[in-house]
């Protein structure tokens, strides 16, 4: 959902001052079409090591301590998407939850 928002604005505004970045936790078999949708695909080398298992949360903590501004999509208080939001609260940055938003173009 956050992708998708993010595609529809920089159709407006351009690519210049802002990048669609996917994040992966460790390597997926369909890269080559996530690539022609983002801006850039990128796997942290610090995940190399990471066991499947723990990889998105510690991709989803790896995303919070790189960005100023976080635009997600909560729904629940409780699970990893929580968990993430509850993060990067804690460390002071900027979060755009699409689940509040009454008109989500208003915001940008």
């Amino acid at each position: 959902m956050a992708a998708s928002v993010i595609k529809s604005i920089q159709r407006d505004v351009g690519t210049y001052n802002n990048c669609l970045i996917l994040v992966l936790p460790y390597p997926v078999a369909d890269y080559e079409s996530y690539e022609k949708y983002y801006n850039e695909v990128l796997i942290p080398h610090e995940l190399n090591n990471v066991h499947f298992k723990a990889a998105i949360e510690k991709r989803n903590e790896w995303i919070i301590d790189n960005s100023d501004l976080l635009i997600m999509h909560v729904v629940r208080e409780e699970g990893n998407s929580a968990k993430c939001k509850r993060r990067a609260e804690k460390m002071g940055r900027k979060i755009i939850n699409l689940t509040d938003a009454g008109e989500r173009r208003e915001m940008f």
